[in-house]
């Protein structure tokens, strides 16, 4: 027997010996690939920056980002940043404009300001130069470039908000919950059966406004693509958040989530600043503003709020006046400033992607949004009992001390964020672990992906409004149906009486 177990043991060791070559060349192969990120989103770059660090570990990582300034990842990941022109409308958006106002949730300025990108991209021939095996971007207000600029490359698409989520559903083939689309008007909780039922108009509104001020300028710079041949490329969507916390998911198999990427590094901050944290706690800032310069006013408010807390401010993303007291300005990464044992908020914009991290190391957050895809995750936040919003055109000093004070004194936050961080901390495997597995067994194996053809209008609303509509409409027939024939045995009991006068 036991001559038996060590020949077994022997052979199973001499084939895994012989198959050990196989295995190095297939990750070299794995890494010898180019990957390719690509965005002209400036509220994309954080999350582009940050997989990018991510992916090169283990594959050779190009970043191509527009705009003249934003995060970037660190070496050995690769840079490109296309610089904007002075004629860019995004140069120029106002503070006060209305990002929820525009149907897409895009204000014009921005919508112009990703079609210069794309004219950036084609003018320099980038993506062709690189010779990408594999590109990830953001599809929404993207994919008819980028698609077209590099058109033999596989493709993963990105998502840093559910802004345009609805849109890169349906071009996938998918369905997007009806009674949640996120347009202007409508917010994502409305589900009466009128909403449900103006979702038809709104949602072929939508997509005449994409096609009309997005694709086809943009086919105008590229040349004209075919979404439906273009997409079949598109192997998956990752969209920035967790879908425990997300209200609605769309149902697509393609269509995956990409959980806290930050929380996966983390360090400890520096020990002159560590010595400045005094015992009351530590409040993390961190808010990311893309397309808009935050007025003086803004940062004196601000200011001013944050240093009346007991709380020692730390400031990430230097939006606070320079040499204010007590304010320590910091180039640490969030992850290692709210792991700090000591942290106690964050002020955020309440992106999907600060809202996970928050959540991930128990820390409450104050929301001040810019964007629509933020003011979507922060009201979501807040519906969750882990965050306060405030508005920032109204933003005072004293508002933002009461909110500081409600939010850390505040017992029922404290719970609901710890159990919050409890469920989403215990995954088997990280969502950033299946992202770099998905990427390395596209460019090894480069798998072909059926895409199921997109529903038309009709059958995008059958289930849901359509036969909504039907049972009320048979309901409301059968009732008025029922009502006149009461009326008529009504009307005829009493014509009976008057029949037997007159015989």
């Amino acid at each position: 027997m036991m001559t038996f177990l060590r020949a077994t043991a022997c052979a199973l060791t001499a084939l895994a010996v012989l198959s050990l070559p196989a295995a190095l060349s297939a990750a070299d192969a794995a890494a010898a690939k180019h990957v390719v990120l690509v965005t002209t989103d400036q509220e994309a770059q954080l999350l582009v920056a940050e997989l990018a660090q991510l992916l090169a570990a283990d594959h050779r990582v190009t970043a191509v980002l527009y705009g003249d300034s934003g995060p970037e990842p660190a070496p050995p990941a690769a840079t490109i940043r296309l610089a904007t022109t002075e004629s860019d409308p995004g140069r120029r958006l106002s503070w006060l404009e209305r990002w929820e106002r525009h149907p897409l949730l895009t204000p014009d300025a921005v919508v112009a300001s990703r079609l210069a990108g794309c004219g950036a991209l084609q003018r320099t021939g980038v993506l062709a130069d690189l010779r990408p095996d594999l590109i990830i971007t953001t599809l929404f207000l993207d994919d008819a470039c980028v698609l077209a600029l590099a058109p033999d490359a596989a493709v993963v698409g990105l998502m840093p908000s559910s802004v345009g989520l609805p849109w890169v559903t349906q071009q996938l083939g998918g369905h997007y919950p009806v009674s949640r689309l996120p347009v202007h008007g409508y917010p994502l909780g409305d589900g009466d059966f009128y909403a449900r039922l103006g979702n038809l108009w709104r949602w072929w509104t939508v997509t005449r406004l994409t096609q009309r001020q997005y694709q086809v300028p943009a086919a105008a710079l590229v040349g004209h693509t075919d979404l439906e041949a273009a997409y079949e490329r598109v192997s998956a969507v990752f969209v920035s958040g967790d879908a425990r916390l997300q209200q609605d998911v769309p149902c697509d198999h393609r269509l995956r989530f990409l959980g806290c990427i930050e929380c996966a590094r983390f360090g400890d901050l520096p020990k002159d600043q560590q010595s400045a944290i005094s015992t009351a706690g530590l409040m993390v800032i961190r808010l990311d503003h893309p397309y808009t310069t935050l007025p003086d006013s803004f940062t004196a408010t601000l200011t001013e709020g944050v240093t009346g807390s007991p709380l020692t401010p730390m400031d990430l993303s230097n939006v606070t006046k320079e040499g204010a007291p007590r304010i320590i300005r910091s180039s640490a990464p969030a992850s290692d400033a709210l792991a700090h044992p000591r942290a106690r908020l964050l002020v955020s914009e309440c992106s999907p992607a600060s809202v996970l991290l928050a959540i991930h190391f128990s820390v409450p957050i104050i929301c001040i949004p810019f964007t629509a895809g933020q003011k979507m995750a922060a009201a979501r936040a807040v519906a969750l009992g882990v965050a306060t919003q405030l508005d920032r055109r109204q933003l005072t000093a004293d508002a933002l001390r009461s909110a500081v004070t409600t939010v850390t004194s505040s017992a029922g936050t404290r719970r609901a964020v710890r159990a919050w961080a409890d469920a989403l901390r215990h995954d088997a495997v990280s969502p950033a672990a299946q992202l770099a597995h998905h990427v390395r067994h596209l460019l090894l194996f480069e798998r072909a992906w059926r895409r199921r053809p997109a529903p038309t209008l009709l059958q995008y609303y059958c289930l849901d409004v359509l036969g909504t509509a039907l049972v009320s409409g048979s309901v409301a027939l059968g009732t008025v149906a029922l009502l006149f024939y009461w009326l008529y045995r009504v009307i005829a009991a009493r014509a009976q009486p008057d029949k037997d006068k007159v015989e």
